[in-house]
């Protein structure tokens, strides 16, 4: 959301494009993995549900003929991103599906090597717009 509101509307639709891309990308990774562990089927189809309502979310976006329609819609996408840990923690207690253990020293170079990533992108980015002005 930063990075589109410091570039303007065009690269905003850019943004929700590829954040759909994205997201695309995860699905197809949850469904191998729907398919070859059943254990953890009913996590994936939650999880494949939240993706598809961003994938959507990023559509309109992307597809809005004015900047604050697709303003409105990268912000819901962003709130709903931060929510879904939430969200899926509520819906697991109320359908009391069965929890995967976690793998705390995975997740937690997972979430650095994504924290490194999303920070080099947003680096490179300003970069770029501040040697066009």
């Amino acid at each position: 959301s930063m990075v589109t509101n410091a570039n303007g509307f065009e690269y905003s639709q850019q943004f929700a494009f590829s954040t759909m891309l994205q997201r695309c990308s995860v699905l197809f990774m949850y469904l191998t993995t729907y398919l070859q562990v059943p254990r953890a089927r009913s996590y994936l189809c939650l999880n494949m549900l939240m993706n598809g309502v961003s994938v959507l979310l990023c559509i309109v976006a992307a597809q809005s003929a004015s900047p604050s329609t697709s303003q409105t819609f990268l912000s819901l996408t962003a709130i709903f991103e931060v929510s879904r840990p939430f969200l899926a923690i509520l819906i697991f207690r109320q359908l009391r599906f069965e929890l995967i253990p976690l793998n705390i020293d995975h997740s937690t170079e997972r979430m650095g090597c994504l924290t490194m990533v999303i920070l080099g992108e947003s680096i490179v980015s300003a970069l770029f717009d501040y040697r066009r002005r």
